[in-house]
């Protein structure tokens, strides 16, 4: 996980988290996963404590499992 801050260029085209189903707003504590998806901070960081290193969108995980 790359943790970072969200930036305009995050939140263009109604982007959102599809963990919380919220947009993404500059400023926001964001993290992007190694298959380049990007969620707020705080909503993978509990989606990892129940699943842990897998992706919510292609449930694999960094090894391809």
């Amino acid at each position: 996980m790359f943790p970072y801050t969200a930036t305009e260029k995050d939140c263009v085209d109604s982007a959102e988290c599809t963990i919380c189903l919220e947009e993404f707003e500059p400023g926001v504590a964001m993290a992007r996963l190694e298959c380049l998806c990007r969620f707020h901070r705080a909503c993978i960081s509990a989606w990892w404590e129940r699943h842990p290193g897998r992706c919510p969108m292609h449930q694999h995980d960094g090894f391809g499992y």
